[in-house]
């Protein structure tokens, strides 16, 4: 019943809410009259898309609430949501990186926010021991003046520039709950309650 129960609840953990895209197209002001005020009245009784909503919030600034903008001035942003690797089409079973360590988070961290992917991988900092290093692998958008930018507890913490292939990396970090920003020139993208 156990197995069951906690099946049942990875597959229907807040099926009924919103996705990120219309979390944040709801923060700006961007949806239609009938989806805003069913995701208004979502809001009432969903404690998971408030917390979205002020995490949103937190990180808007202020011009971005201009309504006189067009629509397509105005900044996409992005939740990215976790997900599972995809499997090696040569292999069968779990991805070999799966066998790194025995935890169940061990190995790199997928993400994936509209056509974007990112890879996470945290590992110990060589350089200085008790801290820890992300490497970050940024695919499927234009990376010509992407920065990623990690925040702790609702302040910048630090910035990397993402290279031409895309990648970028954090040295120096302590245990704790972080939040990671990818911002290019009209988008950004959310990586909320990383867990270093």
């Amino acid at each position: 019943m156990a197995t069951i129960e906690y099946q049942l609840t990875t597959r229907l953990y807040r099926i009924i809410c919103p996705d990120p895209l219309s979390l944040g197209e709801y923060q700006l002001d961007l949806l239609p009259s009938a989806p805003n005020q069913q995701i208004k009245q979502h809001l009432k009784h969903c404690p998971h898309c408030r917390q979205e909503v002020i995490h949103l919030k937190n990180f808007l600034p202020d011009p971005l609430l201009d309504h006189t903008s067009s629509f397509s001035q105005r900044l996409k942003i992005w939740i990215a949501e976790r997900v599972a690797p995809e499997p090696m089409s040569s292999m069968t079973g779990v991805p070999a990186f799966a066998l790194r360590g025995e935890a169940e988070d061990a190995g790199p961290l997928f993400y994936q926010a509209a056509d974007v992917q990112l890879t996470l991988e945290i590992q110990d900092d060589p350089e200085h021991p008790g801290y820890k290093t992300i490497l970050g692998l940024v695919l499927g958008t234009a990376l010509s003046e992407m920065e990623a930018h990690l925040w702790q507890e609702g302040r910048p913490l630090a910035t990397s520039q993402v290279d031409e292939l895309g990648n970028f990396i954090f040295s120096q970090l302590a245990a704790g709950l972080y939040e990671l920003i990818l911002a290019g020139p009209d988008m950004e993208i959310h990586v909320q309650d990383l867990q270093i």
